[in-house]
């Protein structure tokens, strides 16, 4: 393997850890509701809605005030019998889709978070 793409895994891991120290909240311009059990959720910036799967749904409902993803990651694990690389593998991509549709806030300081 060439030493660039050794570098480029690391800082993929750097970012990764520091995402795991971050806090998640939902954003509160993102309208959403349960229905049967499933988050329906409309997106702010193109209006689109979003069904949410069991998993999705119970991370969103946990995000309505400002978690950290650690304690996210160590929920799933429990509620879904999964192992720790699979939540914060699929927790983290999750995590980085909600953030890009602009449904989602993340900061490394809780304080900066709306309390929803």
């Amino acid at each position: 393997m060439n030493k660039s793409r050794c570098l480029h895994k690391k800082e993929k891991s750097d970012k990764k850890d520091e995402l795991l120290k971050a806090f998640a909240v939902q954003n509160p311009e993102t309208a959403w509701r349960l229905i049967e059990g499933q988050a329906a959720i409309v997106t702010p910036e193109d209006g689109v809605l979003r069904l949410l799967n069991s998993v999705g749904t119970f991370i969103w409902t946990r995000i309505e005030k400002p978690v950290s993803l650690s304690n996210l990651i160590k929920a799933v694990m429990r509620k879904f019998d999964v192992t720790e690389d699979r939540a914060k593998k699929d927790i983290i991509g999750f995590i980085k889709r909600l953030e890009s549709s602009k449904m989602l806030l993340i900061s490394s300081n809780k304080k900066d978070l709306p309390a929803c």
